[in-house]
């Protein structure tokens, strides 16, 4: 079977704020997060969703360290491949939508926090376009955080942004006490073979 262009390999991401290791950058602001800089999971199994033509593959790597021979390495690879679509195929549980109502009855009224005031941010979009007009810089971007309580899980959310606002570059990521989920109308940079593609 023909595999699509992902099928394995380093999944995860790199943060804004690691370009630290590589440039003198003055750290004015408090980390008050406490998340890693970058974090990558290697998988032996993957689970592919081909959202248009709405198939999935299920891959699993058969990998040969010496210690077992290749057959039977094969064969646990196969025996893997089959525990998943075994799952694949069990109904899942219906949501509890009583219990879902109410946790959105809780949470309806919590306000959202910005990182900034509306008078600083203005005045940091002043401050960048005096910088734009100087030649220091030619383009800019202001990061605003916004936070608020949720009842959602993040692939909740994921699920949500997907069928709301779809993009070609959707992520979610669960890193163990903390999940990513993003979208992003086109690639910044891939490389196939011997050609890069770049688009900042």
């Amino acid at each position: 079977a023909k595999l699509p262009r992902f099928s394995g390999g380093a999944v995860g991401y790199v943060g804004y704020d690691i370009v630290r290791f590589w440039e003198e950058i003055p750290e004015n602001n408090q980390d008050d997060l406490n998340l890693p800089d970058s974090l990558f999971m290697l998988s032996h199994t993957l689970i592919i969703f081909d959202h248009i033509n709405h198939t999935i593959k299920v891959v699993s790597y058969a990998l040969l360290d010496g210690k077992e021979s290749p057959q039977i390495v094969y064969e646990k690879a196969k025996r893997e491949i089959d525990g998943v679509i075994r799952k694949l195929r069990q109904p899942s549980p219906s949501l509890l939508h009583r219990e879902r109502k109410e946790k959105k009855k809780e949470i309806a009224n919590e306000k959202v926090e910005s990182n900034f005031t509306s008078d600083i941010f203005q005045s940091r979009v002043k401050k960048a376009k005096e910088y734009i007009r100087a030649g220091d810089i030619f383009q800019v971007v202001l990061s605003q955080r916004l936070k608020r309580k949720v009842s959602a899980s993040g692939f909740d959310i994921y699920r949500t942004l997907r069928s709301l606002n779809p993009s070609p570059y959707m992520y979610y990521l669960k890193c163990g006490d903390f999940e990513i989920v993003g979208s992003s109308p086109e690639t910044l940079v891939r490389m196939e073979e011997e050609e890069i593609t770049y688009r900042p």
